[in-house]
């Protein structure tokens, strides 16, 4: 029962997140600008490689019961997303960087949540 309570859970988050873009994306004009997943430049790639190499660490400090183990996760997803937030900012010139921003804090919300949920039980 408590697992789908938190599958339910995670559902209406995510759907608040949906609206919550689309709603952002209408009221501030912000189009979607080039395909999800590319990297911008050199600078992306080498950058997105390093966070990547830095949360794999973290997952396996996760895994061997380490009480840092949640705290550098979560580091390491907002320093993702800040750093694409701000690959887009400074390269792309357009908006998209916003929504980015908006989904990396309901990432970490939702981990938190389930982190929170899961500590619980």
């Amino acid at each position: 029962m408590p697992f789908l309570f938190l599958l339910v859970l995670l559902a209406i988050f995510f759907v608040l997140m949906y609206i919550v873009v689309k709603l952002a994306r209408r009221l501030l004009g912000i189009e979607k600008v080039g395909e999800s997943g590319k990297y911008i430049n050199a600078y992306h790639k080498w950058g997105n490689a390093l966070i990547v190499i830095g949360l794999v660490i973290s997952l396996i400090f996760l895994f061997n019961s380490s009480s840092i183990g949640i705290p550098l996760v979560l580091f390491f997803v907002v320093v993702s997303h800040a750093f694409d937030s701000f690959m887009m900012w400074k390269y792309l010139h357009s908006r998209e960087y916003i929504i980015k921003i908006i989904k990396g804090f309901f990432l970490v919300l939702g981990i938190t949540l389930i982190v929170l949920y899961i500590d619980t039980f």
